[in-house]
């Protein structure tokens, strides 16, 4: 029998769509960090463990709950293009990891990137997940399309790269001599935007409502509809109105376009006791993106261009009204993201009922593509709010608790 959930026995909570992603997320709280280093540990271990969804060449977006200071903010690492007209993206992981675990995190830097290191190479267990990614990627050389569900993977040149970024950090992907060695690959990347590559901070938005705040990543460089019919939508008293954001949403859903069947990711989770609470929605477009592993141990992401891009992205993350705990989150990436996080966050808010992975049979024609895609979603509900309620919460697919040793 699981114990009961307490603010004294309850030290985390994390999220991955692999359980050895989960457990070193819970490793790092066991051992003092805190959710800013369990996340950056789990993208880094997932770089080495799904590197087909969430390798180092990936880029994505976080929110962060600070309850210290009442704010949830973005931070932005999409895998924006490498030069002018180009469908390759920026290898944005390791600019995001270290934004957010330099602005947050309490552990040395190379303790975040120490399980990845021997992961990659000791070798992993090849995953079903990967197993089939791999299958769907045709351009990506022999050597990976021999790997099987339950071979072991082996990575020293990813080690050799993530042991570099624990020694001289993240800046040293993005150097002009590292332009230099990926352009003599063929990558073809200006070796200027390369090093001016920085991931982004910026105030989340939020609508309000009587439910607490519902936050949406920034606009500014993501599409701003699921925040506009979100708004529409949780005017829960308001018929009208709800029919409008159901009429907008049906609308997206329609319009986002043939690509969103091949653009694949993950979501994440990690919070702790203190109430630092973050979601991030991590995607290398396509599986592999464009397939080519490289000499440093990895492949780089399918560029995002435009809205409709992001729209594929799932990150939403509701509080109370005064921005210290959690109602409910959601994160993740698939064939049409924020449109299924939408219905699911409709389907759930002020409602008794769970939200594990049968939620993903709730949702009306969803065709079975986009039903595995969900399967790599984090969803995760608190009545009444984590971190100071963790009895009414609710853990969703892909999420375990992290309990105090001895509890």
């Amino acid at each position: 029998m699981s114990p009961s959930l307490t603010v004294q026995n309850v030290q985390g909570v994390v999220g991955a769509p692999e359980a050895s992603i989960r457990n070193v997320g819970q490793t790092v709280l066991e051992n003092g960090g805190n959710a800013a280093d369990a996340m950056a540990a789990m993208l880094f271990s997932g770089a080495v463990v799904l590197p087909s969804r969430m390798g180092m060449g990936a880029g994505g977006i976080c929110q962060v709950l600070d309850p210290s200071v009442g704010r949830v903010k973005t931070l932005h690492f999409l895998s924006l293009p490498v030069a002018r007209k180009s469908q390759v993206g920026m290898p944005g992981l390791a600019r995001g990891v270290y934004a957010l675990q330099n602005a947050y995190g309490v552990l040395r830097w190379n303790a975040v990137l120490s399980d990845a290191i021997s992961k990659a190479t000791n070798g992993v267990v090849v995953s079903d997940q990967l197993a089939q990614d791999i299958l769907s990627t045709s351009q990506i050389d022999s050597s990976w399309r021999k790997l099987k569900k339950g071979d072991k993977l082996v990575q020293k040149k990813l080690a050799q790269t993530l042991r570099s970024i624990s020694n001289s950090g993240s800046g040293i992907l993005y150097k002009k001599e590292m332009a230099e060695r990926l352009n003599a690959q063929g990558m073809e990347i200006d070796s200027e935007w390369l090093k001016s590559f920085r991931a982004v901070w910026m105030d989340s938005i939020d609508v309000v409502s009587s439910k607490g705040r519902t936050y949406f990543v920034n606009p500014t460089f993501l599409s701003s509809e699921g925040y506009s019919i979100w708004k529409k939508l949780s005017n829960f008293e308001n018929f009208e109105k709800r029919a409008d954001g159901r009429r907008a949403l049906e609308e997206m859903e329609k319009t986002l376009g043939q690509n969103a069947r091949n653009f694949k990711g993950v979501g994440l989770y990690a919070g702790d006791e203190k109430g630092l609470n973050i979601v991030c929605s991590v995607s290398m477009g396509r599986p592999f993106g464009n397939g080519k592993i490289m000499e440093e141990g990895f492949s780089l992401a399918d560029a995002v261009n435009g809205e409709r891009d992001a729209s594929y992205f799932m990150n939403v993350l509701q509080t109370n009204p005064d921005v210290t705990d959690v109602y409910w989150a959601g994160a993740g990436v698939g064939e049409q993201g924020l449109v299924d996080g939408i219905k699911i966050l409709e389907e759930t808010l002020g409602v008794d009922r769970d939200i594990k992975a049968e939620l993903v049979e709730k949702i009306s024609d969803v065709s079975e593509q986009r039903r595995n895609d969900l399967q790599n979603f984090v969803l995760w509900k608190c009545l009444k709010g984590y971190p100071n309620q963790p009895s009414s919460c609710e853990i969703g697919n892909n999420m375990q608790f992290v309990l105090r040793k001895n509890d």
